[in-house]
């Protein structure tokens, strides 16, 4: 696991250290009476999810393991699904590296029996 700082820190005493559980709810409390939507804090939890995947498919399995998830498929069914256009790109992308993996590379017969002209008499 990596040791990161708090996404929102307690500063006092020029300490930086995490904000108690009430002291969190105080926040929440304060940014839900200016902005008059109610949210709960894990609701963070599908959007961070969802971001990620969009942002890379890829993801999908480590994402499943940073939210606890013993499987994918927890992560997929309740969390974040893989878009139609990032899938389409994902599977394009397979193609076309694959394209270039197969493509024939030009060969110089010279170059491969070490043998060039120098351009000396």
């Amino acid at each position: 696991m990596i040791d990161a700082g708090p996404l929102i820190p307690c500063v006092r005493g020029g300490t930086v250290r995490y904000h108690s559980v009430a002291g969190f709810s105080h926040i929440k409390a304060v940014i839900v009476e200016a902005s008059n939507v109610q949210f709960k804090l894990k609701d963070y939890r599908a959007t961070f999810a969802q971001r990620c995947i969009d942002l890379d498919p890829n993801l999908l399995t480590p994402v499943s393991k940073a939210l606890g998830h013993k499987s994918s498929v927890t992560t997929e069914t309740f969390y974040a699904r893989i878009g139609e256009a990032p899938a389409i790109k994902q599977i394009q992308d397979a193609w076309e590296k694959a394209m270039v993996a197969q493509a024939p590379k030009p060969q110089s017969p010279l170059i491969e029996r070490k043998e060039w002209l120098t351009g000396y008499a």
